[in-house]
């Protein structure tokens, strides 16, 4: 990965100040926050859509379905190491 970097640039470089896996529950709480709040944006959306606004749902309304199914099958896939 490293092979064309220059030695002394290497030695230059900090090491590593943190192991991957401490930062499992910092992930995983941004995930959530994250998840929660996309929920809320597309409830609203949709919300906004059919009872305050034109009461029907447009074209640019369906776009979003992918994308909030996307982030979940995401979500549930995803593998926290053990």
């Amino acid at each position: 990965m490293f092979d064309d970097v220059p030695p002394g640039v290497l030695q230059s470089w900090p090491p590593p100040s943190s192991n991957p896996q401490t930062k499992i529950p910092t992930v995983l709480a941004y995930e959530i926050v994250l998840a929660v709040l996309l929920n809320a944006v597309v409830a609203l959306r949709f919300y906004s859509r059919l009872l305050c606004v034109t009461r029907k749902v447009h074209p640019d309304d369906w776009v979003v379905v992918p994308g909030y199914v996307g982030e979940h099958f995401l979500l549930r896939n995803s593998e926290v190491p053990h």
